[in-house]
């Protein structure tokens, strides 16, 4: 299965003004350690960044082209990483973990995330213009049957 992310301007537990910018089905994790990504300091900044993502993945789950491409709209931090620009930096959680600043994540590694679940981070909805499950959308999520 592969590790999900999903990008936000915005914190996205204020879902009436939080805006989604898209999604990536595999390998959301490697921000996790992009010092230059960490270091954006603007909105237009972090925007540009998504945007050459987008235009760089095959696997990009976009707004414009549907809703929320994994099947817990209900829940948007069960999505495996979340980046979100906001208060003049970029955050970033696992799960449903805090919010942190990705660069003092990346620059301190005892600031990594313990698995403790942030009760303010827990069944957080996604605003309701994009609020269904769409299949269309690129995911990694695999159904098997026997």
């Amino acid at each position: 299965m592969g590790t999900r992310a999903a990008f936000w301007i915005g914190d996205p537990r204020k879902v009436k003004e939080t805006e989604w910018l898209g999604c990536v089905a595999w390998d959301g994790y490697v921000w996790m350690e992009d010092k230059k990504f960490a270091s954006i300091k603007t909105e237009e900044e972090f925007r540009t960044a998504i945007d050459t993502i987008k235009s760089e993945r095959n696997d990009f789950a976009d707004p414009a082209n549907g809703g929320f491409p994994f099947p817990w709209p209900e829940d948007i931090f069960l999505t495996d990483c979340t980046y979100a620009y906001f208060d003049g930096c970029v955050y970033a959680t696992w799960s449903h973990n805090s919010f942190k600043k990705l660069l003092d994540v990346i620059c301190d590694k005892s600031k990594k995330w313990e698995g403790n679940d942030d009760p303010t981070m827990i069944n957080i909805p996604i605003a309701e213009k994009y609020c269904y499950y769409d299949r269309n959308q690129p995911d990694s999520i695999m159904i098997l049957s026997i």
